[in-house]
């Protein structure tokens, strides 16, 4: 699963991920990723979010939302901000440093 608002950015991941031979649902917020998770979630063996999200749930609160489910789902967090929030047990982060305009 690529939870991202951002479409170009979901597309690449959801691009990336597809190549490699996953089949990938793709949720443009946290709320409907936890619409998902609740319906099909079992099925859902790694969710790829970014932190800061449209709308009232951000990909840390979602990390924390998916984990408390499905304890064996694997979370990767990305961020371009430096993280100082604590991830769910087995979540991992991925920073990305971005160069001023």
């Amino acid at each position: 699963m690529v939870v991202e608002d951002d479409a170009f950015q979901r597309l690449a991941a959801v691009t990336l991920l597809e190549e490699i031979g996953m089949e990938v649902t793709e949720c443009e917020s946290a709320e409907a990723a936890r619409r998902v998770l609740e319906k099909i979630g079992g099925r859902v063996s790694m969710m790829f979010t970014d932190v800061n999200l449209a709308g009232t749930v951000d990909g840390i609160e979602l990390a924390h939302f998916a984990r408390q489910l499905y304890p064996k789902i694997h979370v990767i967090v990305t961020s371009g901000d430096v993280m100082t929030r604590r991830l769910p047990d087995g979540g991992h982060v991925h920073t990305e440093a971005v160069a001023p305009a």
